[in-house]
């Protein structure tokens, strides 16, 4: 009966353990954005409150700062290695990522790969090239 007990405990133990561990992968606190959300297969998002470039600025207003900033500074700040931007939407590649941000929105989309950018850029009929930071 003794022995009986200790594998039920064991078992309830094992089960509180993968549970966790669920939990951990599904809500995953360790990643720097707070607010990631998967959308689809190929993208994610996060909120732009996240990106201290933007934190202090209405979402109205993003667009005008922008507009002012030095895009090789801007570049530099936020990581981004390839950028390209019209009056809409700014596009990026930050280390093996890709952004997409429609200006005065709250959602950052990212994608794995270049190829589901491209192909989100072309569902919202945008063609954006991505430039290197010498470009700017």
């Amino acid at each position: 009966m003794f022995k009986f007990i200790k594998i039920i405990i064991k078992l309830i133990l094992i089960a509180i353990v993968c549970i966790v561990i669920y939990f951990v992968v599904q809500l995953n606190p360790f990643q720097h954005h707070s607010d990631v959300q998967v959308t689809n297969q190929a993208a994610a998002t996060y909120t732009l409150e996240d990106n201290a470039l933007f934190r202090n600025i209405p979402l109205s207003q993003v667009k005008t700062a922008f507009n002012f900033m030095d895009k090789s500074e801007f570049m530099a700040v936020s990581g981004l290695s390839l950028m390209g931007y019209n009056d809409e939407y700014l596009a990026g590649k930050r280390g093996e990522q890709y952004i997409l941000y429609k200006f005065g929105e709250s959602q950052v989309l990212v994608f794995n790969d270049e190829s589901s950018l491209q192909q989100a850029l072309l569902d919202k009929n945008q063609h954006i090239e991505l430039k290197d930071i010498s470009s700017y």
